[in-house]
């Protein structure tokens, strides 16, 4: 730590009188301006970069032999600290040493508020021989625009045959509002990432215990599948089954919304790997409407398949495809009155393969197209049908769809015209899909 700079304030002479005496050196406002308008350019894009050059400008305008930012910190060891941030000059090689709160010259700044000029104790420095001894300081309070004094911005000299004026101070304050400016913007990008991270953080803790509840609910819903196979099996000709029907249909969405859970939670975490090969188109369409096929029935809709070319294959992992048709088919008979056509087709082109899923339903307006495909969004119903669901499967969608380097999108020419959504996935292998 150096002596002459960490000894107790009340051994520093102030020398601030000595500002107004002195005459002031050639006019410099022109060179000044100049500097400041390149400073403004460097805080509106690179304020990290701000404090080097600000001392360098300092210790050129002001014909200093040392120049610094010292700002406030907390230091584990030593407590309230000044932190040389940035140093230019002679003193150039003590950047980043910590000098205590109490023990500095800044403290006297920032009591005073304003620019004050010190001789600091003389003495030689232990350990830096190298280092001329310092004859006297200048030093500006750094303050944010909102006021809160983060530190200080000096300039030293070595040499007693020169001496700082006040035209010297007034060019240290006007820098030290950009030094203020750019402490401001990095502290809120600092709040900003670890506001992120925590978030982050906190995100993955519910994917975590989403993913949990949704393992977990596995082992019931298997029993109640079981429970309900022996009771079918044990009814005799002429029972009333429609309670079953009704237990075994539920069971079939409650399974359908816990492998969306976890699939989603999967993909959330980035812990899914996709097993890709080269499929058949046709094979994966007519798979996803025969899962269907029952529930469109029963929903009174009409399930089209167009057959696409036998020859016609797609790198792709084939269960996890079918996931995404299902889902969005399963989407398009939901959201279609009774009597619906749902259609599902392919339309290949040089370099990519387009699923389209397309329906006769409620449509979806302008503002919900935008916002279609976020985690846990719903369309407003209204009263055109009774569907329900926690809005996570076109999400899942479009997550495993981006997994595959491909794109989703809905149209609709608006409420009460139907939708479409197309899934557009390339033909040949893109890299390592993984989650």
């Amino acid at each position: 730590m150096l002596a002459s700079l960490s000894t107790n304030p009340r051994d520093m002479r102030l020398l601030t009188e000595l500002l107004d005496q002195r005459p002031s050196r050639q006019d410099q406002d022109p060179t000044q301006i100049a500097a400041l308008m390149r400073l403004a350019s460097v805080l509106a894009t690179s304020p990290d970069d701000l404090m080097g050059r600000v001392t360098q400008v300092a210790l050129e305008l002001t014909g200093a032999q040392s120049a610094g930012i010292s700002l406030l910190e907390r230091d584990e060891r030593l407590g309230p600290v000044f932190r040389w941030k940035t140093v230019k000059g002679l003193l150039q090689s003590q950047e980043s040493r910590a000098l205590p709160r109490e023990a500095s010259a800044c403290a006297i700044c920032l009591e005073a508020g304003t620019a004050v000029l010190i001789a600091p104790p003389m003495g030689e420095l232990p350990g830096q021989e190298d280092i001329p001894a310092l004859t006297e300081r200048l030093l500006v309070p750094v303050v944010t625009l909102e006021g809160v004094a983060v530190g200080a911005l000096w300039v030293a000299m070595h040499d007693s045959s020169q001496g700082f004026t006040r035209q010297d101070a007034r060019v240290c304050e006007n820098l030290a509002v950009f030094v203020g400016a750019a402490v401001k913007s990095l502290m809120d990008a600092r709040e900003a990432r670890q506001a992120a991270a925590e978030q982050a953080l906190q995100e993955e803790r519910v994917e975590n215990f989403i993913l949990s509840l949704a393992h977990e609910l596995r082992n019931p819903l298997g029993s109640i599948a079981l429970a309900e196979s022996v009771l079918r099996n044990r009814a005799k000709p002429g029972d009333e089954l429609k309670p079953l029907d009704v237990i075994r249909a539920q069971l079939r969405r409650m399974s359908v919304m816990v492998e969306d859970l976890v699939e989603l939670g999967k993909i959330r975490l980035g812990i899914m790997e996709l097993r890709l090969d080269d499929c058949r188109v046709s094979d994966l369409l007519l798979a996803s409407a025969q899962a269907v096929q029952a529930q469109a029935e029963a929903a009174g809709h009409r399930l089209v398949l167009h057959p696409s070319d036998p020859g016609l294959l797609i790198h792709a992992d084939s269960a996890k495809m079918i996931q995404v048709l299902v889902n969005l088919l399963t989407n398009a008979i939901k959201y279609s009155p009774q009597g619906g056509v749902i259609t599902l087709s392919a339309t290949p082109d040089d370099r990519h393969i387009e699923l389209h899923v397309a329906d006769t339903g409620i449509g979806l307006s302008a503002d919900q197209l935008g916002r279609i495909f976020e985690l846990y969004a719903q369309v407003d119903r209204k009263s055109l049908v009774a569907a329900d669901g926690m809005g996570i499967g076109l999400a899942l969608v479009q997550r495993v769809v981006e997994l595959h380097h491909g794109t989703v999108r809905a149209a609709s020419a608006g409420l009460g015209c139907g939708a479409t959504f197309t899934v557009r996935i390339p033909r040949e292998p893109t890299g390592t899909a993984v989650g």
